[in-house]
């Protein structure tokens, strides 16, 4: 009888010991499986998905970032409004001499971007280009009033986006101005890097321009040849 009762309770107490263990692992959170009916793996397969469908870094045969930035004027732009077009993406510093300042060395002073704009007017699929200013090593009112001022001053007809923070900048991997992007029709980025072949300007018209290049790529389904080059120009500035 005795024996009998000493196995009860030790049998009792091996049984609150592992109550007791269980109680502190719930405490602790590190159970080690999914109690019934727990949704835990559908939630994070859902992320996987979601990581997938909307990559967060710029890479080229991916689909590009979405973003959602101002222009100087106030209008907003989504990558998402322009699905089907051809999408160019500039980044811009107004003050740089390869990008916005009226140097010969600039792609707007020496014709570059006039070139691709003619390129572009004989697509069959229309192509919005825009001009993307991350500076911020400047208050943002500055930044504000010297793109104001370059587009007055230099006559420009594309939309400059003001990345204030550099957010967007950063996604996209954006090192000089100008360092270019091209997304397709389908929304996959298909180049990006140097704006022609040309970094000083001393070619003039016989220049290689990759952005015409990826252009037609986008147009006629093709495989773009390069598709990533190394950009030329002036560093980003992104904030100090």
């Amino acid at each position: 009888m005795k024996i009998n009762t000493l196995i009860l309770s030790l049998a009792t107490a091996g049984v609150l010991a592992l109550g007791s263990s269980a109680m502190a692992c719930d405490k602790c959170g590190c159970q080690t499986k999914a109690a019934p009916g727990s949704t835990a793996p559908a939630k994070d397969a859902a992320k996987d998905a979601a990581k997938k469908a909307a990559p967060t870094k710029a890479t080229v045969g991916m689909k590009a970032p979405a973003f959602e930035l101002m222009d100087i004027d106030g209008k907003k732009h989504k990558l998402a409004d322009y699905a089907g077009k051809i999408v160019v993406l500039e980044w811009y510093n107004p003050d740089c001499p390869f990008s916005g300042k009226a140097s010969g060395q600039s792609v707007h002073k020496r014709g570059t971007v006039s070139r691709t704009h003619d390129a572009a007017k004989k697509m069959d699929k229309e192509v919005v280009y825009l001009l993307v200013n991350s500076t911020s090593n400047a208050p943002k009112e500055a930044v504000m009033k010297r793109s104001i001022e370059s587009r007055d001053e230099w006559k420009l007809t594309s939309p400059i986006l003001v990345d204030y923070g550099g957010a967007v900048g950063r996604m996209y991997a954006a090192k000089t101005t100008p360092h270019m992007f091209v997304i397709n029709g389908d929304g996959v980025l298909i180049y990006e890097g140097a704006y022609t072949d040309d970094r000083r300007g001393g070619k003039g018209g016989e220049e290689k321009n990759y952005v015409v290049n990826a252009m037609a790529a986008a147009q006629s389904g093709e495989a773009c040849s390069p598709a990533s080059t190394r950009p030329w120009g002036c560093g980003v500035k992104y904030p100090r």
